[in-house]
């Protein structure tokens, strides 16, 4: 299972179809340990830290530090996007949201985290 991230709108920034940040299982891992990855240009990723995460039941919670997401530590305003997918075929091609796995929200589309008034 991926979490896709795109903090920036900003085409110039390394990102994947707009996101700049992934969130996936470590490889060989046991128990599963989930690695934070910077997008340095198309479906090509940086590994740039570990995430702590809970997993009970059918709920799962993530603790992602904002130093490693490159905000500004106390920043009130932070506006992300994220979308999660999981069992795609080929998941360096943004199609295969529709074709294939699970997607949340559906297709392309992308949820928005925003603790400010204004975008």
């Amino acid at each position: 299972m991926n979490l896709y991230i795109q903090l920036s709108s900003d085409d110039s920034t390394p990102n994947w179809d707009g996101f700049n940040f992934i969130v996936q299982p470590a490889t060989g891992t046991t128990p599963i340990s989930l690695v934070l990855k910077k997008c340095t240009g198309g479906w090509s990723w940086q590994t740039i830290g570990q995430i702590k995460y809970v997993a009970k039941k059918n709920q799962m919670a993530l603790a992602i530090p904002r130093k490693l997401l490159g905000l500004e530590p106390g920043s009130a305003n932070v506006n992300l996007f994220f979308k999660w997918a999981d069992n795609l075929q080929n998941p360096h091609d943004p199609i295969d949201f529709y074709l294939n796995g699970d997607t949340v929200p559906n297709s392309r589309f992308k949820y928005l985290y925003s603790t400010s008034n204004t975008r």
